[in-house]
């Protein structure tokens, strides 16, 4: 149901005042009236009369004065009409002047607040006299106005009676003004268009069509590119998508440069904002028909306090970037491969910069093993250490008595079998056996033949047994590793130090060529750093910030972080 609420000032009664006939651009309504409000509301009883809708609520700001001099005499004038008892009034303190004009819409917005909280399910369409009161009446209504559209209301008539030529104006387009202004300051701080758009949208549903064909697929282009950044879309669709907004502002510059005498006066109007909406993207935009790159949309959503977009752009972008553009070089074929076996990344060169390690004997000293707690993170490195499981047994000795009997037993199988009876062997052994749980449980889910698996594993291992057995822990899921093998817990590094972990695996493979990079190096291995440090870190204070205040200024710094880390690896240094 709609509830139609009138908001106005009253004006002073003048026993002198001049009954006069009043109308409308139609000529339709003619109504005679001593007082504008007494007019104003009368139009409005007529205009909702015509949708079968009536006045429910009367709010008028009221000064001392006027509930000395006016407000009996204002009554007694509409003391005819249904709607004459629905005056609520708010005091207009000192008498309107400036200093009392904070209290006195404070009171008016707590008392229409309650009223729109008493009728939740209802449409509450607040309808405005801006005709009475003093000069500065109009800002204090405006003011009113945006706070009640804040909460939910709707705005309807905007109405200003001109006294001199007995006219009831139409003012919404004034109104419609500011709103139109206030989409271009949103659109300049938060990329959204919805005002904007929204203010066209209800002129042309009106059929005044006051929006070109080029501004509407302008609007659309700006507000595309609005939801690119809201879900976060993929670096391939937001160029795609800032080229379509390229040619759409181009378009449009011509059409208000060769054809403006046939826009209306509201896209003239919305047209002197143009250079504050180009100036907006020109960091961004497409230049010579080339897309713009990865660090300039990272470090313009990081300006633009669009941070959930940045932090995941610079998290997902970014070494796709690098090794894309053959900043860093990947050397080494079986890189790629096996970074892209994990799935807990969006793609392989992410797991890449954050995850990929080299055999983890370059992280151990394996002479010094037997310092070292048997962890899963040491288990790993023996194995890939190229070490036989005759080694390997030397340097853990009895540490663990279960992995020591994996090895033991592994050495004793491989002497009495061979590549031909392999899979019989292994089917052969007891359910006990520690090296068949680990065959089996190495086999990926997708397979259901072992014998088809470990022929393939004999052929990729170049029929070498021990390799087989060996190279099949690194299949299994490394909590269940642990569990197999009762290992300990690798001791939990904290963001720092696996920060610095990975700087110093970036270097040690710069070292060894395994990658190349045409950066300094310097700057390579500091952001790899950043990149481990800030990743986790930044998700969990946007997700999780304790406060808004707290929430506001570390958003601040990660934006600064941001723009500082992608320096880093920008061409342009």
């Amino acid at each position: 149901m709609v509830k139609n609420i009138v908001l106005f000032i009253m004006s002073l009664y003048r026993d002198d005042s001049i009954e006069k006939e009043y109308t409308d651009d139609s000529n339709l309504f003619k109504v005679s009236c001593k007082h504008t409000n007494e007019t104003a509301l009368k139009y409005i009883a007529w205009k909702l009369n015509q949708e079968q809708q009536q006045i429910d609520e009367i709010y008028a700001f009221i000064s001392e004065q006027v509930r000395e001099t006016s407000l009996d005499k204002f009554k007694e004038l509409i003391q005819d009409e249904y709607y004459k008892d629905k005056i609520i009034d708010v005091p207009l303190y000192n008498n309107g002047e400036m200093k009392g004009s904070f209290k006195s819409i404070s009171e008016m917005f707590d008392k229409l607040q309650a009223y729109k909280e008493k009728n939740p399910d209802d449409t509450v369409v607040i309808h405005v006299d801006m005709t009475g009161g003093l000069r500065h009446a109009s800002m204090l209504m405006l003011a009113l106005i945006r706070m009640l559209k804040y909460i939910g209301m709707e705005l309807g008539l905007v109405l200003y009676v001109n006294f001199n030529t007995a006219k009831i104006e139409n003012a919404s387009d004034i109104m419609d003004m500011f709103t139109l202004l206030g989409g271009a300051e949103e659109f300049n701080s938060f990329g959204s268009v919805n005002q904007i758009q929204n203010y066209f949208d209800k002129l042309n549903s009106k059929k005044l069509r006051t929006s070109s064909s080029a501004l509407e697929l302008l609007l659309e282009e700006m507000r595309d590119f609005s939801e690119a950044i809201k879900v976060c879309t993929n670096y391939k669709d937001m160029t795609n998508v800032l080229s379509l907004l390229n040619d759409s502002l181009k378009i449009y510059k011509r059409i208000i440069k060769s054809k403006s005498n046939r826009l209306s006066e509201q896209e003239l109007f919305f047209a002197k904002l143009i250079l504050v909406i180009e100036k907006t993207y020109a960091d961004i935009l497409p230049k010579d028909n080339k897309p713009s790159s990865v660090p300039a949309i990272i470090k313009w959503c990081a300006k633009r306090d669009f941070l959930q977009a940045a932090i995941t752009f610079y998290t997902e972008w970014i070494p796709v970037y690098l090794i894309e553009n053959k900043l860093v070089i990947i050397k080494d074929a079986s890189i790629e491969e096996e970074c892209r076996k994990n799935k807990a990344w969006s793609n392989w060169q992410v797991s890449f910069f954050k995850n990929y390690r080299m055999s983890q004997s370059s992280q151990i000293k394996l002479e010094d093993v037997e310092e070292y707690e048997l962890t899963y993170s040491t288990v790993r490195g023996l194995i890939e250490s190229d070490l036989s499981a005759n080694k390997i047994l030397g340097k853990v000795k009895d540490k663990n008595k279960k992995f020591s009997d994996f090895l033991k037993e592994t050495i004793d199988f491989i002497k009495k079998t061979t590549r031909y009876r392999f899979y019989k062997a292994v089917v052969n052994l007891s359910n006990n056996s520690i090296l068949k749980q680990i065959l089996r449980e190495s086999m990926p889910k997708n397979e259901n033949d072992f014998e088809v698996y470990l022929t393939r594993r004999l052929i990729k291992e170049n029929s070498n047994l021990e390799a087989v057995v060996l190279n099949s822990v690194k299949g299994i899921e490394k909590n269940r590793v642990r569990e197999i093998f009762d290992l300990k817990e690798d001791k939990k590094l904290t963001t720092v130090e696996k920060s610095k972990e990975r700087r110093e695996m970036f270097k040690e493979m710069l070292e060894k060529n395994i990658i190349e990079t045409k950066l300094p190096k310097e700057r390579l291995l500091q952001f790899v750093e950043e990149y481990s440090n800030y990743v986790n870190d930044w998700r969990n204070q946007v997700s999780h910030a304790n406060s808004l205040a707290a929430s506001r200024e570390s958003n601040f710094d990660i934006a600064q972080a941001i723009i500082n880390s992608v320096n880093l690896i920008d061409e342009k240094f």
